[in-house]
């Protein structure tokens, strides 16, 4: 689990200026691309709450706003048929959730979890609402965000059905770090900011499975470990291996082999 769940307790802090909330959010290349009008509507219809790490900042099946992160990383997750977590991705600042539930108009079965002392960005629901109706320039906005969440998905999805546990996880570390990028793009150099007990979450496998493929791919040179860091310091590498089916198809004992 990421963490220890607890309900929402935080206070909302409006004590933030405005300048300081726009500053952190237009990290977003999504917001950054609002109009000005459009931001500073968000930004006057939203809240700064504060969670601490394990707090439910939204519970499955609750109806929810606008969201973004402004400080510290949000686990979005749900909990399969038989009770197992499924994580999804563990948001950096400047991303945004909550919008195909704004969309719909209706609750989505999705966690979203304070994965460490993390400070959030909300939009209540009848504000996202009201904006939505108002302003159909922020109604595409929040559509196309939606439909690239949505193709993201089907790429998850695609990557948890590949033979190669190397190969699943190499696919899975590329759109960790693609989709930090596309949140914020400062972030393209730095460290990908998860443990491999929450990469096993994302990928369906066991966490001895996932070091195993980890140290298989910092042997190639592709990425470098550390505590609770994964640093890819060769793409090309990464993706070779990610889209190679029968590379690094049995890690343990290709290392052995080659040892003799």
């Amino acid at each position: 689990m990421i963490g220890k769940p607890k309900l929402a307790s935080s206070a909302s802090n409006n004590s933030w200026p405005h300048a300081r909330i726009e500053a952190l959010l237009r990290r977003s290349p999504w917001f950054a691309g609002l109009s000005p009008s459009l931001a500073q509507l968000l930004i006057a219809a939203g809240q700064v709450q504060h969670h601490g790490r394990g707090e439910i900042i939204v519970a499955a099946e609750q109806s929810m706003g606008l969201g973004a992160v402004l400080r510290g990383m949000v686990a979005l997750s749900k909990v399969g048929a038989v009770g197992n977590e499924i994580v999804f991705y563990v948001a950096r600042p400047g991303f945004w959730f909550g919008t195909v539930g704004v969309l719909l108009d209706r609750p989505v079965d999705l966690i979203a979890t304070a994965a460490s002392d993390t400070t959030t960005f909300l939009v209540p629901r009848g504000e996202s609402l009201r904006l939505l109706a108002r302003h159909a320039a922020l109604h595409d906005a929040v559509a196309r965000l939606a439909h690239d969440r949505f193709l993201r998905a089907l790429e998850a999805l695609e990557h948890t059905s590949r033979p190669s546990t190397v190969g699943r996880v190499a696919a899975k570390l590329l759109s960790i770090r693609d989709l930090d990028v596309a949140t914020d793009p400062s972030t393209a150099d730095a460290p990908l900011a998860i443990s491999q007990s929450v990469l096993a979450l994302m990928t369906s496998l066991s966490r001895q499975s996932v070091s195993m493929a980890l140290r298989s791919l910092a042997d190639a040179g592709a990425i470098a470990l550390g505590f609770k860091a994964i640093r890819i310091v060769d793409a090309a590498q990464l993706e070779a291996i990610a889209n190679s089916p029968d590379l690094f198809r049995q890690p343990a004992r290709r290392r052995k082999s080659s040892s003799r």
